[in-house]
């Protein structure tokens, strides 16, 4: 059951983009990662992004393995915003996008969003 839930929510996300992304968090990494998560929002969906989107931030907050997250909305008149969000490892995502309560939150978010997820690199000054 738990699987057909994280299908379903992670289907609603989108094609191309859910197959990359169900790969990441598949992978094996050591670690912090940081989701950055595209969403294409109508101009008309600003104000009930804005509202759902909190929502699915305060869920979130209460996960395990959550550090940060900060929402970036478009300058002008794109539709594009930008959230970036830090978690401990790509494993403890998983396990907040397994969490049932997490298909509640997000199925009320307009906007389609875009989740790609990157390791930290930490660089060696020359």
């Amino acid at each position: 059951m738990k699987k057909v839930i994280v299908l379903v929510v992670l289907m609603m996300l989108s094609g191309c983009a859910f197959r990359e992304f169900k790969q990441q968090l598949n992978a094996t990494t050591d670690g912090p990662v940081v989701l950055v998560n595209k969403f294409n929002v109508d101009s008309d969906d600003r104000q009930h992004f804005l509202i759902e989107f909190s929502k699915v931030k305060q869920f979130m907050q209460k996960q395990p393995g959550y550090i940060s997250s900060q929402l970036h909305q478009p300058v002008g008149d794109s539709e594009v915003w930008m959230n970036l969000a830090r978690w401990e490892s790509n494993t403890a995502l998983k396990n907040a996008i397994f969490n049932p309560g997490f298909k509640y939150v997000i199925k009320q978010l307009p906007g389609r969003p875009e989740p790609v997820l990157f390791k930290e690199l930490k660089l060696i000054k020359g």
